[in-house]
């Protein structure tokens, strides 16, 4: 992840997993600017997860007061109910924040797969 010459945030492709009905407890995920240093999360006001079937396709699960930030750092503490899916296999994720405003900001995307 870094920012751009214009000071815009880039995000970056990761893959997830996880185990169907399985919590994901304290899982930090960790962001840094280009040069190494800590993301400083400008005007943070919360953090979100979008789970979706697929690529631009129907939300399944959207996640907020799950995900916590400890500076440059987002911790996802999900229960074994919000990690429940129908079926096992692909889909796909979102996770960002919102600034002040309203505004969000794409901090991680890609597949996420239930096992």
């Amino acid at each position: 992840m870094a920012l751009d010459d214009d000071l815009m945030f880039i995000a970056e492709e990761a893959e997830l997993s996880c185990k169907n009905g399985q919590p994901i407890l304290n899982l930090p995920i960790y962001f840094e600017n280009s040069d190494g240093t800590d993301f400083p999360f400008p005007a943070y006001v919360s953090a979100y997860l979008n789970i979706y079937q697929g690529k631009g396709e129907t939300l399944l699960k959207s996640y907020t007061s799950q995900l916590t930030r400890n500076s440059a750092i987002i911790v996802l503490n999900l229960s074994a109910s919000d990690m429940t899916f129908g079926s096992f296999g692909k889909y796909y994720y979102e996770l960002g924040y919102v600034y002040s405003g309203g505004y969000t900001v794409l901090l991680r995307f890609g597949n996420f797969t239930v096992q």
